[in-house]
């Protein structure tokens, strides 16, 4: 069995990942200890990835995809949370080749 993605699944994804954040807010909060135990967690990645998500292309190539949420999220970032998805997304966007369907192998490497 292969897997692939295409641009469309990676901007569904943000989309799906803007909900659950948004729902389960609540729950990341209790998660924050450092470098504040301020509880705001689960508020700023639901805000930093709603607000990504927002001005996300519906179109495009994984790759392209994922550039224009790393220019979004440097934008939007709110709070340590919010930089932390940047920098997981700054990376992630580098490793993904420019084709119009990625593999697994893809995603892996």
């Amino acid at each position: 069995m292969s897997f692939e993605v295409d641009g469309k699944q990676i901007y569904n994804s943000f989309m799906h990942a803007s909900e659950i954040l948004q729902r389960e807010k609540d729950k990341l909060n209790t998660l924050n200890l450092f470098p504040v135990a301020d509880r705001d967690t689960g508020v700023n990645m639901a805000l930093t990835i709603k607000k990504t998500a927002d001005h996300l292309p519906d179109t495009g190539t994984p790759a392209e995809i994922l550039e224009a949420a790393y220019l979004n999220l440097l934008e939007f970032s709110h709070g340590n949370s919010g930089t932390i998805l940047t920098l997981f997304f700054g990376g992630f966007r580098k490793a993904i080749p420019d084709k119009d369907i990625i593999s697994g192998r893809d995603l892996a490497e």
